[in-house]
């Protein structure tokens, strides 16, 4: 959620829940987190889609944590998913987007920007695609933020919170008109799934040479190309794609592959070099819509 707009921090810093204003998180106060929304541009409810840039940026920290955004080759992971809603419409996301809450995006604390990921509900096996194009959340534990329009397809609305897998697909062109293939994309598995599980976050101690101090800090260990080519061979059960998601799914709880194993090179990655937004390409040849998934 691009709420930040001096530090190019995501305004997705929390989820919104149903049940009222006044216990969901529908808002950003800066004496939680110590940094303040940016301005509402857009006051239309269909609000202009694309218009942003590349953005990969500097490890920041939020609520005393440090996250580290780096390129990936492959990313994998499970956690929980939350969404945020119409306090942030009409917003600047972190890479210089509108955020609506309409469209199917969601927000990451480390992934470049815009790019693809998929998300699966693992609780009742409905996935789909979105467009990364914001930073967050910044709750303990928190995995991906997902947009109003995401989270109803996932069935995560009324709850606010859900368990998910979230595979990246790479990146995202920047003119923001995917949002009729990203719902093409809405499937359903009706079978036990075996997901891929690529990097994970681990929590380590790094020292940022120019934040001069040792803090706690989220970082991601290094994948093995030749794991994660076995990892996306597995195959994700039968899946059937629908306009819209059903209730029947017939697996109880999905299966998920025990954790690949690891290169000896799996370390703590090196810190990525501070980069400016407007010379980054963070891969040779963004792809509007990912060729297989």
């Amino acid at each position: 959620m691009g709420i930040i707009s001096i530090t190019s921090l995501g305004m997705s810093s929390c989820f919104f829940s149903s049940d009222s204003i006044k216990n969901s998180y529908e808002y950003f106060p800066e004496s939680k987190y110590g940094v303040s929304a940016s301005d509402r541009i857009f006051f239309g409810k269909r609000v202009p889609r694309g218009g942003g840039r590349y953005l990969l940026g500097k490890p920041y920290q939020i609520r005393g944590r440090q996250y580290i955004p780096r390129q990936y080759i492959s990313y994998a992971a499970v956690g929980m998913a939350s969404w945020y809603g119409k306090a942030f419409h009409g917003r600047l996301t972190a890479n210089g987007e509108i955020y609506g809450t309409e469209y199917i995006t969601a927000a990451h604390p480390t992934l470049p920007l815009p790019s693809y990921v998929r998300v699966t509900n693992l609780e009742n096996g409905i996935s789909l695609v979105v467009r990364v194009n914001d930073r967050g959340p910044y709750h303990d534990n928190r995995l991906i933020d997902l947009s109003n329009a995401a989270a109803k397809i996932l069935h995560i609305e009324e709850r606010g919170i859900a368990k998910v897998h979230v595979q990246y697909l790479g990146m995202a062109s920047l003119s923001g008109t995917d949002q009729g293939y990203l719902k093409s994309m809405i499937g359903s598995y009706t079978q036990k799934m075996s997901l891929p599980l690529g990097c994970q976050y681990v929590e380590e101690i790094v020292k940022i040479p120019y934040l001069l101090t040792r803090r706690q800090t989220v970082s991601l260990s290094n994948c093995d190309d030749n794991s994660l080519r076995r990892q996306n061979d597995i195959s994700l059960g039968k899946k059937t794609t629908i306009p819209i998601p059903t209730e029947n799914f017939q697996s109880k709880k999905p299966r998920i592959n025990p954790s690949p194993s690891r290169s000896s090179s799996s370390h703590r990655v090196p810190i990525p070099s501070p980069s400016r937004s407007s010379s980054l390409q963070p891969f040779s040849s963004p792809v509007p819509i990912p060729s297989q998934l």
